[in-house]
């Protein structure tokens, strides 16, 4: 998923939108083969916290991908009690929704931790806001 922006966005929504990239970019660093996946979505948690923005997320920061529904496949929530397996696709998915002066957003992209436990990005899109005027 990507956010459009139509029409063009003034300074604080520009900064709300560039929130949740930085957001992404830190919870893409935790998705490790090996490493908790509660750390994923504590992370982005924390970081909207800080902000000023936690009560705006509405959904854990990663799930899993599949076949029939976007939620088949292991979640990774403050919750998760697992470590990042091989071989595992997960959305990151960081959302902000309800904001009475900037509305929400949602960043959204499918990694894979491979066979050799590397980290890799599945689409060739940007991750960025798109604009239009």
């Amino acid at each position: 998923s990507r956010t459009i922006v139509v029409g063009g966005a003034n300074e604080g929504q520009s900064e709300f939108l560039e929130h949740g990239l930085k957001v992404h970019q830190a919870a893409v660093e935790k998705y490790i083969y090996g490493s908790p996946a509660c750390d994923l979505d504590i992370t982005a948690r924390n970081l909207h916290k800080e902000a000023g923005l936690g009560r705006y997320q509405m959904y854990s920061s990663g799930h899993g991908t599949g076949i029939s529904e976007a939620f088949e496949g292991r979640a990774a929530t403050r919750f998760s009690d697992y470590n990042f397996p091989k071989n595992i696709v997960t959305m990151i998915d960081i959302g902000l929704y309800g904001h009475p002066d900037y509305y929400g957003f949602r960043h959204e992209e499918a990694y894979l931790i491979n066979d050799d436990g590397i980290t890799e990005k599945l689409t060739g899109l940007p991750l960025k806001v798109y604009k239009k005027r």
